[in-house]
């Protein structure tokens, strides 16, 4: 089976890290073909193996714009035929498309083969989010989600739905146990007794690190303690004020009076190592489809603290193998923190639960092979695997406003 890979970036942040994986842990008698911007995916992809053919950067944001907009769509046409273009030259079997942008390109422009749409975020809740998604809900053969919380911001559609979890890149988090806790923390400049608390993650207003800081600052705990932002403004303008976002973040802790114990590290490519020195990991984000740091935090030992709506939910066990709050509630959270950071026999134990339980499950090969079933599935005319189960053991509420699930016709 030939698979062609779309993708609208050509760098690396989550979704494209679960592209990689796909492509490097792929069944055998899969070939992989990358549709993509020339950039550190393509370079890396390359080096696992695929092909790589260059198509023009389509980035389109589904918040309407009066120039943005026009030319994104352009940009997605132009891209779309070069799919076509590709698909014949290259004997592709079925696309696939990493993101919900690039299925868009794809069934924009119609195809001769079978499209597997990916959608990794929470539908946006305005009619421009529902009209964006109507092509890929009608002519995509399948889409896959990752979280049965992303799928339940999907209305029903003649696609079926199917859930499949991200993977930790075991690999990457292995390696970076050859890097001590002491020496991370050195390298921060951080002493032994002084709790780390952090967010990782994107700069932007749902992923709520604001709301991290005023947690923080509304802490009671006896420890010495540095919250640690990591992670930059990465969206284009028109989505939101993102730089302005981010610039406000260093003047709200001053306000707060935590300013000093307030660290901006901007993006790093070391988080593995980085998560190896952190106690308390904070998901605040109150629209989080997924959080694939949610399962790096918990498989690297820290104590997960995620917000009690999207995907988090479906993986944190509350009281276990992490902690699940209320969005939006600092006060709340800062009294939980507080609690936690003076109790470490506690936090011994939530760290070490969930470290056992993840070493066990989120494993690349399983969620390459899950993919290219689905892919498979679609280019054959066969039937769908089913959706993965919630680890939880119930899926989440998508959160507030949002639709109930909705799997599609093919069923659960």
């Amino acid at each position: 089976m030939r698979v062609l890979w779309v993708s609208h970036t050509g760098v690396i942040a989550g979704s494209e890290r679960s592209l990689l994986a796909a492509i490097e842990h792929r069944p055998d008698g899969v070939e992989v073909v990358l549709a993509a911007p020339a950039g550190p995916l393509a370079e890396r992809a390359v080096a696992l193996g695929a092909v790589h053919r260059e198509v023009p950067l389509f980035d389109v944001s589904f918040r309407p714009h009066p120039v943005d907009t026009p030319r994104g769509i352009a940009a997605m046409l132009r891209a779309g035929r070069e799919i076509r273009r590709i698909v014949s030259r290259d004997r592709i079997d079925v696309i696939v498309g990493n993101t919900a942008r690039a299925a868009l390109a794809a069934v924009l422009v119609p195809q001769r083969v079978p499209v597997v749409g990916y959608t990794r975020e929470h539908l946006p809740s305005g009619p421009a989010g529902r009209l964006a998604h109507a092509p890929i809900l009608r002519r995509c053969a399948a889409i896959v989600a990752n979280s049965h919380s992303t799928a339940g911001t999907l209305p029903a559609g003649r696609a079926p739905v199917r859930v499949i979890y991200n993977a930790v890149d075991r690999a990457r988090f292995e390696q970076a146990a050859s890097v001590s806790e002491a020496e991370v923390r050195r390298g921060l400049g951080v002493d032994d007794d002084t709790a780390l608390l952090a967010v990782i993650a994107y700069l932007a207003p749902k992923k709520a690190q604001d709301d991290a800081i005023r947690s923080v600052a509304a802490m009671k705990t006896e420890r010495p303690w540095q919250l640690l932002l990591v992670g930059e403004a990465m969206f284009p303008k028109g989505r939101f004020d993102a730089d302005g976002y981010a610039a406000g973040l260093p003047r709200l802790a001053e306000e707060l009076g935590v300013g000093d114990r307030v660290r901006l590290l901007g993006q790093r490519e070391d988080v593995p190592e980085l998560l190896r020195a952190i106690d308390v990991l904070l998901v605040p984000s109150w629209s989080e489809p997924f959080g694939r740091t949610v399962i790096e935090g918990m498989w690297s030992g820290c104590v997960v603290v995620a917000a009690d709506t999207g995907g988090p939910p479906e993986v944190i066990r509350d009281g276990e193998d992490g902690i699940l709050l209320p969005p939006r509630s600092p006060e709340r959270w800062g009294r939980e923190l507080g609690a936690l950071l003076d109790d470490g026999e506690r936090a011994e134990r939530l760290a070490t639960t969930a470290a056992d339980a993840l070493r066990s499950s989120f494993e690349p090969r399983r969620y390459a092979a899950a993919v290219m079933a689905v892919a498979r599935a679609a280019a054959e005319g066969g039937p769908m695997p089913a959706s993965e189960p919630a680890r939880s053991g119930t899926p989440a509420d998508p959160g507030p406003g949002r639709r109930p699930d909705r799997l599609g016709s093919g069923g659960p």
